[in-house]
């Protein structure tokens, strides 16, 4: 607990206010009158609401520090970004005042007295429900957040609803305006009643600019000043962006609304939660889907001297307990960090949904993965870009090659498909040999259905059932010994086997029939013509009538097969 303790003595006293003021952006001129009263009385900051939560201090401040080991997607690594250079260089030098892109620089603004208990570029906000602080950052769209500015956004978003899977019954997003980034900070990790979002941090484009909004209350007395302000700000917006919003984030604020008894105008936004498709995307990539992680590994984004995410409800509890706001400016930076981040990964995504991405600079398994999404996205013509940029690495693609060639089946590309099934199978040099495993016999029974049903090459499809048999009995003689365990190469080789047998009789039925043309054209004159012959001028030559007599026995039929039946009989006799 001492380390703990040394860090939140660091934090407090490594940024004073008065440098964290000069960095401060332009002010929120006002609030938004909300509706009803706080039981107890409403206002300012109270020593009653502060109270509430002293108790909680101490408990929080024994919080273990393993804590921020656990797979939480509240808790952020803890790695920051350094707020000054990033002004210097992707917006513009402090000296000048002005933005690279031209805009306004973030630096502009009234730094703090040292003596109001406001965070830099915040503001008190008086409604008719109390008080509360907003803190306020405008960014010009060419800042750079990563690898991406925020402006990037624009023209890449109308795809943005396929994030889901449910994309069907998301409505397209209009413009980059309807979107609302929003993240929160709370005291806990559960969704009850007894769970504060004392932070709100939204974000949202306005003209020319990208504008960064963060709602903080001093006290629980605050709380339906804050919730009010936000009930009106969600009424421009369509569509609510997060990161593991749609199971924590949002249904914490929809039951403090419920709490107040405010109504809630948010439940009408389309949520697209931007969680689910980078677990899609990168679990088998990356060690873990946290956001810090996602925007390290994929966006180009690291953090510098920034507070995780686990200590943001004790920075709070013990702002409550000594009122001193210094602490809390790392959890404002932060926050504000994760709601820039929503939006360089919303860029990305929608690269990705416009087929304008950055192929070759993608991992083999995320190259694998977009194109299943693109897929399952209903864009079959985008994914085949992430599998060609896939094809283009022959030795890496090698071990995707039964799966890619799944993915064209998919789209109907049996073009590409066949040669991948071969090459899965280890029948071409460029392969290798896959073992004895059921994942190594799909190829092999795909390519006897191709063709099967598709090429109608009957004989190349039994011998990629025998070839699937041999590797079944192996199979089945391997899991014997090993596992005593071989109930599923039993089923298997009793599909193969009824497939076998299928295609036997196909071929037999296939050479009956070549036999009895050659027949009937051997004995049968009337049925002859010898086409653009000099002689007869393409006429059919007359018939024999003791030819044609000879045709109506039985018996000496069995002995005019075709040489391709003769040649079929010897390999494969006949009952």
């Amino acid at each position: 607990m001492s380390s703990l303790q040394e860090r939140l003595r660091r934090l407090a006293g490594g940024r004073s206010a008065s440098s964290a003021g000069r960095e401060g952006a332009n002010l929120v001129e006002g609030g938004t009158p909300g509706g009803g009263a706080l039981d107890g009385g409403a206002g300012g900051s109270s020593d009653a609401g502060r109270g509430a939560f002293r108790s909680g201090t101490d408990q929080a401040l024994r919080h273990d520090s393993r804590a921020g080991e656990r797979e939480d997607f509240r808790g952020e690594s803890p790695s920051g970004l350094d707020w000054k250079e990033a002004c210097e260089t992707s917006v513009g030098h402090p000296e000048t005042g002005r933005s690279a892109a031209g805009g306004p620089s973030l630096l502009d603004g009234s730094p703090d007295d040292g003596g109001s208990g406001l965070p830099s570029s915040g503001r008190l906000v008086e409604t008719g429900d109390g008080q509360f602080i907003v803190r306020e950052r405008r960014y010009p769209l060419g800042h750079l957040h990563g690898r991406y500015a925020l402006g990037d956004l624009a023209g890449r978003h109308g795809r943005l609803n396929r994030v889901s899977r449910r994309f069907a019954g998301i409505k397209p997003v209009a413009s980059v305006r309807d979107l609302l980034f929003f993240d929160t900070e709370t005291t806990g990790l559960g969704v009850g009643a007894g769970n504060v979002p004392f932070m709100i941090g939204l974000g949202f484009f306005e003209e020319r600019e990208f504008v960064v909004q963060q709602l903080f209350v001093r006290d629980p007395g605050e709380e339906m000043a804050m919730l009010g302000h936000l009930r009106q700000l969600v009424e421009r917006f369509t569509h609510l962006v997060t990161y593991n919003g749609k199971s924590f984030d949002w249904p914490v604020l929809a039951n403090r609304f419920v709490l107040h008894r405010i109504p809630f105008a948010g439940s009408r936004l389309e949520h697209l939660d931007l969680l689910y498709i980078s677990r899609n995307l990168w679990r088998n990539s990356l060690e873990s889907c946290r956001l810090s992680r996602v925007e390290e590994e994929r966006l180009g984004i690291v953090r510098e001297d920034d507070v995780p995410g686990y200590l943001a409800p004790v920075l709070y509890f013990q702002y409550l307990s000594d009122g001193d706001i210094a602490p809390m400016e790392s959890v404002f930076r932060h926050n504000e960090t994760d709601v820039l981040t929503l939006v360089t990964l919303a860029a990305h995504l929608g690269a990705v949904l416009n087929g304008d991405a950055e192929w070759d600079r993608m991992e083999a398994e995320d190259l694998y993965r977009t194109g299943l999404w693109l897929l399952d996205a209903e864009l079959p013509d985008l994914a085949e870009r992430p599998f060609a940029a896939l094809l283009k690495r022959p030795e890496e693609s090698a071990v995707y090659a039964a799966r890619l060639a799944m993915a064209y089946k998919r789209m109907r590309r049996y073009d590409k498909a066949v040669p991948l099934w071969e090459q899965a199978a280890g029948l071409v040099p460029s392969g290798a040999w896959l073992p004895v495993t059921e994942q190594s016999l799909e190829p092999l029974v795909e390519l006897a259905i191709y063709h099967e049903h598709h090429s109608r090459h009957h004989d190349k499809a039994l011998r990629w059932t025998e070839e699937a048999l041999n590797r079944v009995e192996r199979l089945l003689s391997l899991q014997a010994r090993v596992r005593g365990n071989a109930d599923r190469a039993r089923r298997w080789k009793a599909e193969l086997d009824r497939r076998r047998t299928r295609l036997l009789g196909k071929l037999r039925k296939g050479a009956a029939g070549t036999s009895g043309a050659v027949r009937s054209s051997a004995m049968d004159p009337s049925a002859e013509s010898v086409p653009n012959s000099p002689s007869s001028g393409g006429s059919v030559a007359p018939a024999s009538s003791g030819t044609g007599r000879s045709t109506g026995k039985t018996g000496e039929s069995r002995f005019h097969a075709s040489p391709a039946a003769e040649v079929f009989q010897q390999q494969l006799p006949l009952d």
